[in-house]
């Protein structure tokens, strides 16, 4: 197993990134991801429903995984860590 890029490390990603990596994909895939979008659907409140990371939009899986310009960021950080083709 190769090393971890530091830039997961801060996401928990300690052991096996490869099924860390299948675990997420299929909770982007079956939507269960506790966004706040998807908290309110399950009846917890929250008082905003603004993303964590930027405040700009709503927090939701496709915001937080692909349009959000610091999730942009950190993607292109751990591209650049990691040497990978992203």
């Amino acid at each position: 197993m190769g090393k971890i890029p530091l830039c997961l490390t801060h996401f928990g990603v300690q052991r096996s990134p490869t099924l860390s990596a299948k675990h997420l994909m299929r909770r982007l895939v079956l939507d269960k991801i506790p966004t706040n979008e998807n908290l309110t659907i399950r009846g917890v409140q929250r008082g905003n429903k603004s993303s964590e990371l930027c405040k700009e939009s709503e927090e939701n899986v496709q915001h937080l995984f692909f349009s959000c310009y610091v999730t942009k960021n950190i993607w292109d950080l751990c591209k650049h860590n990691a040497s990978l083709p992203l």
